[in-house]
């Protein structure tokens, strides 16, 4: 990933961001899609900028499937809250990356694979992860595939039904490996991850994609980070505004205690963790030691 290939985002003095993905609302899933509509609300209310890392949605078929299924009441809210002035940036992710041409025309501000979020001397790089993961060959491939401009072009010019096909065969592939391979068991390629955080010269690599908690620190003070999926009860993001990014789910009011330049938790709780939520552990999380508790 070269330096010049990535936007930076210039936060202003005390923008707070959160930063959520991995939600897979299904086109049928009321309940999921109303759940992340409080977490929206919450966002907008709490935060000042919201960056979405890919696979909000199960799979994307096309504007008017979006509009005809438990997507609308998202769609709209994404147009609401534009037309208001609250920005959410979107990166794709693996189901989702098709969706990015009519999200931007509802306002939502897209980007590539990676974006990052400088303050002052602080970076964050946010991306959805499937260019980090070691291991899984037959993702890679399939990637190639889809995300080549003769799949684009071909999959534009056929007609829904035929989108909706294609989306349910991908999606049963999908079901078929994991139920032969562990769901999400790929590492991380820290090598790789430790690459991007020197080339843009950042502290801190927020991802997503394999639906699992993971905090790595790297040799120099770099952090990777991953974040977990989704529940039906619990909305996992991140959160950071003057302070490195720090882990919190919606629906628990578990925030995570912040931590200074060295790592360590601070001493005290910032305000909105002083508006009811818990810290969460003092010594921080470490690979392995699962999501949070459902």
């Amino acid at each position: 990933m070269a330096a010049d290939e990535v936007p930076t985002i210039e936060l202003r003095p005390g923008e707070r961001v959160w930063v959520t993905g991995d939600v897979h609302i299904a086109p049928g899933d009321e309940q999921r899609a109303a759940f992340f509509l409080e977490f929206l609300a919450a966002a907008r209310r709490e935060a000042d900028r919201l960056v979405l890392l890919g696979d909000v949605f199960d799979y994307w078929v096309g504007p008017r499937h979006g509009r005809r299924c438990a997507y609308r009441p998202v769609i709209e809210a994404f147009e609401r809250a534009a037309r208001e002035g609250f920005p959410i940036d979107f990166i794709a992710g693996n189901r989702d990356f098709l969706g990015p041409g009519e999200l931007r025309s509802i306002g939502l501000r897209v980007h590539g694979d990676a974006v990052v979020y400088q303050r002052g001397e602080q970076r964050t790089i946010v991306t959805h992860g499937d260019l980090l993961v070691e291991g899984d060959l037959s993702y890679k491939r399939y990637r190639r595939v889809v995300r080549s401009a003769w799949f684009r072009c071909g999959y534009w010019l056929v007609p829904a039904w035929f989108r909706l096909l294609v989306a349910w065969i991908l999606r049963s592939a999908s079901q078929r490996k994991l139920a032969v391979v562990e769901p999400y068991a790929f590492p991380i390629d820290l090598a790789l991850s430790q690459a991007w955080l020197r080339e843009q010269r950042a502290q801190d690599l927020l991802m997503g994609h394999l639906h699992r908690e993971e905090l790595h620190e790297h040799e120099g003070g770099g952090r990777t980070r991953m974040l977990p999926g989704w529940s039906p009860s619990q909305g996992p993001h991140f959160r950071f505004g003057d302070e490195r990014p720090r882990l919190a789910s919606f629906g628990s009011a578990q925030v995570e205690a912040p931590r200074g330049e060295d790592g360590l938790p601070a001493a005290g709780l910032d305000e909105d963790d002083q508006a009811g939520a818990s810290p969460l552990d003092a010594g921080g999380r470490r690979q392995g030691q699962g999501p949070l508790p459902a």
